[in-house]
Parts: C-alpha cells; sequence; structure tokens
C-alpha cells in the first residue's frame, strides 16, 4: 500500500509580510496543495520573532516560505525553498547593515541546505546563479506563478465626482510599494509632465498611507484635485480599478516576478514597465516598455497609450501571456517537483 508524503509548510511569511507577492505565493501553493489531498500535510505558524529559529518536523519533506530551516530527530529532511529575487543581495533594498547582513546569512546557510531551489523566473534564476554560482545547477527549477483570475466587477459606493472621473477613465494607478526601486517620485513627475492633469485626469497611488514628505513632494509638483492615496482597497475594488485605469504606473527598477502587470492586463489595463529584469521575460509584449524610469520616458509611455494602434498592439497578446500563468500550471509544477525529490512506498 502506497503512504502519503509528508509534506511540512512553514508560513512564517504571514507574521513577515501582510500583502505581497511572496504572501500571494505561499496562499495559493498552500491552498491548492492541500486541496489535492495527494499528501500528508503540516503548517506551522509562527511569530515574526522567530523566524530566525528552526522548526521541529516529522515531514518528508520540508518547504519553508522565509528560508527557515528544519530540524528532526527522525530522518533527513528533504529542503526547498523558493527565491523570490535577489533585492538583498543586489543591495536593492535599502536597509539597516546588520539587518541586511543576518538575512542574507540566514539565506545563504537555507540554501547551502536545500534539495532544491525554486527561481520564479529565468531572470531571478540567471540573478541568483551570479550571487551563489556555488549552487549545482541541477538543484535549481524554475517555477513560474499564476495570478488570480478574473472578479466579477462590483460597483463601488465612491463619491460622486470621483466615481465620474473614474468611470470616464480619466485616470492612471500607481500600486503598491513606494520603495525607492519602485520610483514613484519619477512617476508622480512624469504625470506631472504629460499634463493630462489640466483636462481632468487623476493620478491615483494605491498602497500605504502616505507620509509627510510623500504629500510635500506630491503637493508641489501637481494641484490638490490631480491626486488621490487611497488604501485599505480590497481586491474586488482593485478590479475595478483596473478595469476602468488609462494604465498602470509601475516603472520598477527590479522584479524578481512582477504580479500586478499581469493582474492589470486582465482588464485590458496596460502597464508602463522598464525594460529590466524579469519583465520582458514575463510580460513579452504585452506592456509599454520604456529602457530607463526617466520622467520623459514615463510621460511619453503616458501619452503613447492614448493612441488606439498602440494599446491594441499591447493588448492582442493578452490571452497568449495570460495562458502561461495559471496557479494550475504552477502547482503542477511544485507537484511534479515534491514526487520527484521524494517517493515513499510502504
Amino acid at each position: 500500500m502506497k503512504k502519503k508524503i509528508k509534506i511540512h509548510f512553514d508560513s512564517i511569511i504571514y507574521s513577515l509580510q501582510s500583502k505581497g507577492g511572496i504572501t500571494t505565493y505561499w496562499k495559493q501553493l498552500t491552498k491548492k496543495i492541500f486541496e489535492t489531498s495527494l499528501f500528508d500535510l503540516t503548517e506551522t505558524f509562527s511569530q515574526k520573532y522567530s523566524r530566525f529559529f528552526l522548526v521541529y518536523t516529522k515531514s518528508h519533506i520540508f518547504h519553508s516560505s522565509y528560508y527557515r530551516l528544519p530540524v528532526s530527530l527522525f530522518k533527513k529532511v528533504i529542503q526547498i525553498i523558493t527565491i523570490h529575487d535577489l533585492m538583498y543581495e543586489m543591495n536593492i533594498v535599502k536597509t539597516f547593515f546588520f539587518n541586511r547582513i543576518v538575512i542574507l546569512f540566514q539565506r545563504k546557510l537555507a540554501i547551502k541546505n536545500a534539495n532544491a531551489i525554486i527561481c520564479v523566473s529565468e531572470n531571478t534564476k540567471n540573478d541568483f546563479i551570479k550571487h551563489y554560482p556555488f549552487v549545482e545547477r541541477e538543484k535549481i527549477y524554475v517555477i513560474y506563478h499564476g495570478i488570480d483570475k478574473i472578479k466579477p466587477i462590483v460597483e463601488i459606493d465612491f463619491s460622486q465626482k470621483t466615481y465620474t472621473l473614474i468611470r470616464e477613465r480619466k485616470f492612471l494607478l500607481f500600486l503598491g510599494s513606494r520603495a525607492s526601486y519602485k520610483n514613484f517620485t519619477a512617476s508622480v513627475l512624469g504625470f506631472a509632465e504629460s499634463k493630462i492633469w489640466q483636462q481632468d485626469f487623476k493620478l491615483i497611488c494605491i498602497g500605504q498611507d502616505l507620509n509627510l514628505s510623500e504629500q510635500e513632494f506630491v503637493a508641489s509638483v501637481l494641484p490638490p484635485d490631480a491626486f488621490l492615496a487611497l488604501s485599505n482597497i480590497s481586491n474586488q475594488e482593485l478590479c475595478w480599478f483596473f478595469y476602468y485605469a488609462h494604465c498602470l504606473l509601475y516603472p520598477s527598477s527590479y522584479e524578481g516576478f512582477g504580479f500586478p502587470p499581469l493582474e492589470a492586463l486582465q482588464y485590458d489595463c496596460p502597464s508602463i514597465v522598464v525594460n529590466t529584469s524579469c519583465l520582458p521575460e514575463i510580460l513579452e509584449k504585452a506592456a509599454y516598455f520604456i529602457e530607463t524610469p526617466s520622467i520623459y520616458n514615463i510621460s511619453t509611455g503616458i501619452m503613447a497609450l492614448f493612441d488606439p494602434k498602440i494599446r491594441n498592439d499591447i493588448l492582442i497578446h493578452k490571452d497568449k501571456i495570460l495562458s502561461k500563468y495559471t496557479w494550475e500550471n504552477s502547482i503542477k509544477k511544485h507537484l511534479e517537483l515534491y514526487n520527484s525529490l521524494l517517493k515513499y512506498d510502504d
């Protein structure tokens, strides 16, 4: 009789990140693996302070959401990690020196002990190999993420003025983190340079509340009614914004995978992205690419997307691109990997 493989999911990520690409990936992975009923599954939830602790396991396979190591008294545990990006190695994320050293030490330890390393794009794999050349190539697997399937549009009770502007597609979106590599400042200045705010267009920023410095910056370059900051937006509301947006401004200088442009694409919302990191690989021709995140390039991209031919040349690739990035495909690859690493027979 064939026994189920025991898999242990370490869900420490939920205490480190409430929203974001890693959390999205981990929720989908654990949910869909549990639904298969093919494995004997254990899931650990831990507090943030324990992010560097070892995790006791009785399972055959241990997959951590954020580089923790297992300890077992009975057997050698097969370890899997997922590399989402190399931002700490490339010094893209700004953090305290000691914090960076500790994180990189933990990551390197997990990499050295891993039996399999999942990279979320070919570009991430190439970056990984540059920084960890000692890792055997046969241990590295590229498994793309999926994106959530399109959700029904639900009308939102905004004030009448905002509602009218949005229904007329008179807004652009900036979504998520405003860390320096996301180029929020250049996006605001590019929007200002385009002058379309003079035609009642808004730049809508969805994410955490703006800090005082950001508020003062925006006020110095745009009139009050040309910018709107929103937080605590639900997924259904976000879909509604994608559906009516002129475009998504996403001029990030580095991404490991890049969810938002794909999510926007479902709603025929083209994105302005930089021709760098994984974005050309993931999006191919289904975005408006700029070579650098300059004010001029962003402004030019905004204006170019008013041209129906340019928009159509981007959106014509929508179905081909979206069909590549489904959670069904991603989970199938994970299942194949788990089964290839250990087959447990009675």
